[in-house]
């Protein structure tokens, strides 16, 4: 007599750790999702401030209290091997001033946000 499938597909249903590979599978779908999208691509700080100077950055965003500069931009770049139009740098805290007094003069052709302080 041939197995029942249907009482094997229930049995294996009945059983917990299935339920908890579930439910650890839905939360890092759920965390996934609500992560935000992309994320910046860690890089060079020259290189950063090269596609901003050469006119490929879109918008920028200072983080003053993380210290970074993100970058997103109209061309995407190759780094660490993958495309990313999002790149990402560490600022020196002495060159906050200069970078400002930088992007003051780049204001009308990208969209620049300073977050926190």
């Amino acid at each position: 007599m041939a197995p029942d499938n249907d009482m094997e597909r229930t049995r294996l249903f009945r059983r917990p750790l299935v339920w908890i590979i579930l439910v650890i599978a839905g939360a890092v779908a759920l965390s996934y999702l609500i992560s935000g999208g992309p994320t910046y691509t860690k890089w060079d700080t020259s290189d950063v401030l090269s596609n901003l100077r050469s006119g490929n950055a879109k918008s920028v965003v200072i983080e003053d209290k993380e210290q970074t500069l993100d970058l997103v931009l109209k061309n995407k770049v190759k780094v660490k091997g993958a495309e990313t139009d999002r790149i990402q740098a560490s600022i020196p805290a002495e060159s906050m001033d200069e970078l400002q007094t930088e992007l003051d003069k780049l204001v009308g052709r990208l969209e620049v946000e300073l977050q926190g302080t």
